[in-house]
C-alpha cells in the first residue's frame, strides 16, 4: 500500500471519527442562538408590559388632571355666578397648581399615552384597552419563559455520537 493510499485511509478515518463530533457541535450552536433569540424575546416583551403599565399610570394621572381642571373650571363659573366666594389659599397647605401648569401637563400625558401606544401598535399589540394588552403580554411571557426553561434544560444529544469501530 503506497503512503499516498495509506494517508488517504487515514484521513477518511478521521473524518468519520469527527462526525457525530461536529454534529454535537452544530447541534450545541443552534440551541444557544434560540435560548437568545427566547431572551431576545422575552426582554421585548418586558419592555412592551412596561410601556402598557406606564399607559395605565398616565390614565390615572390624567384623570386627576382634568378632575383638577373641571374644579378650577367649577369654581371659577361659581365666582362669576356669586354663588361662591374666591377662595382664600391657606398658607400651611401646599399650593394648587396653577391652571396653565394642570393644562401643560395634561397635554404632557396625552403625548405619552399616544407615544406608548403608537408603539405597542407597531408591535402588534392593541392598548386601546391596557388591561387586556397587560393580561395578553403577562400570558406570552409565561409561554416565552416556559420555553426558555425548556430550551435551558434540553440537554444536547449524544445518542447518535458512536465511535467508529476498527479492525485489526
Amino acid at each position: 500500500m503506497s503512503n499516498s493510499a495509506k494517508l488517504e485511509e487515514l484521513l477518511t478515518a478521521v473524518d468519520q471519527a469527527t462526525r457525530p463530533f461536529q454534529s454535537l457541535q452544530t447541534e450545541s450552536l443552534s440551541l444557544s442562538d434560540s435560548v437568545k433569540g427566547t431572551e431576545k424575546n422575552l426582554r421585548g416583551l418586558y419592555t412592551q408590559l412596561a410601556q402598557v403599565d406606564d399607559i395605565m399610570r398616565a390614565e390615572k394621572a390624567l384623570a386627576s388632571v382634568n378632575a383638577q381642571l373641571n374644579a378650577i373650571k367649577q369654581n371659577r363659573q361659581n365666582v362669576a355666578n356669586g354663588t361662591a366666594a374666591p377662595a382664600i389659599p391657606d398658607p400651611w397647605s401646599a399650593q394648587p397648581k396653577s391652571e396653565k401648569a394642570l393644562k401643560k401637563e395634561r397635554l404632557t400625558l396625552r403625548r405619552t399615552i399616544k407615544a406608548n401606544k403608537t408603539s405597542l401598535k407597531t408591535a402588534g399589540i392593541e392598548a386601546s384597552t391596557p388591561l387586556s394588552a397587560r393580561l395578553q403580554l403577562r400570558s406570552r411571557i409565561s409561554d416565552e419563559s416556559a420555553q426558555l426553561i425548556t430550551q435551558r434544560q434540553a440537554p444536547v444529544s449524544y445518542t447518535h455520537l458512536t465511535l467508529p469501530t476498527t479492525e485489526r
